[in-house]
């Protein structure tokens, strides 16, 4: 009637737990200080980052709404209570607007100084002759009481 003793199972097997990470425990502080990666910020649609220098503005004043990859024809959304798709989920292709603004300013900045510089005051009033100044008095000895 005596049974030899077994080691009975473990109700519960230790494993790393997974959880979400929505869920404040471990070291969520560190990642969420990380922040989002650089690829899911910039990259949309998967199209290389230099595709991404036309602002909207620009779009807008300068291309006279002209996108290729947007569809002709929006519909309105009843459910989401905007105008389907969007702009921004079809971004203009191509280069940016360039004024030359960058160019002429490095052409400023880099050009050499000639010349001293000079404010209003120092070019209005000009140095007078070391006659004009007045000549220092000798010293006189001082009595002691």
């Amino acid at each position: 009637m005596f049974l030899s003793p077994v080691n009975p199972p473990p109700f519960f097997i230790q494993s790393q737990r997974s959880y979400s990470s929505k869920v404040l425990i471990g070291n969520w502080v560190e990642e969420r200080r990380q922040g989002l990666p650089y690829k899911h910020l910039i990259t949309h649609h998967r199209e290389p980052p230099h595709r991404y220098l036309i602002s909207s503005y620009d779009d807008h004043y300068n291309r006279r709404d002209y996108n290729p990859g947007m569809p002709s024809v929006r519909t309105w959304s009843r459910q989401k209570l905007l105008w389907l798709p969007e702009k921004s989920d079809f971004p203009l292709l191509g280069p940016p607007t360039n004024y030359g603004l960058c160019e002429c300013l490095k052409k400023r900045w880099l050009s050499p100084q000639t010349g001293t510089k000079e404010s209003t005051y120092t070019s209005s009033y000009p140095k007078p002759p070391l006659s004009a100044l007045a000549r220092p008095l000798p010293l006189r000895p001082f009595p002691h009481s």
